[in-house]
């Protein structure tokens, strides 16, 4: 799996929580005393995943990731102005990716 963190770096019980089939993981976290807030890009069997990484002390930013909807290509994706503008750095790395 290629592995691009744009901030902090996960831990590695968290990385253990990205599915099975993911072969690109582009993520930008950043945690605080008792959460964390980020997004994380990713690819599998094809299709790109967003995923929303914020959490309390309750779980983890990696938990729940196999629930990110059906997955489309990148130009699919439809996100409002505010949100596209929050993860443009990871859409830009993905498109390196063919």
């Amino acid at each position: 799996m290629k592995l691009i963190a744009l901030n902090e770096e996960l831990s590695e019980w968290e990385l253990k929580q990205i599915p099975n089939g993911v072969d690109v993981f582009i993520y930008d976290y950043s945690s605080g005393s008792y959460e964390g807030s980020g997004n994380a890009l990713f690819r599998k069997n094809g299709k790109w995943f967003l995923h929303n990484m914020g959490h309390c002390s309750c779980y983890g930013p990696t938990e729940n990731i196999d629930s990110c909807g059906h997955g489309e290509t990148l130009k699919q994706m439809k996100l409002s102005k505010e949100y596209a503008e929050q993860t443009k750095e990871l859409f830009k790395r993905a498109s390196k990716f063919k």
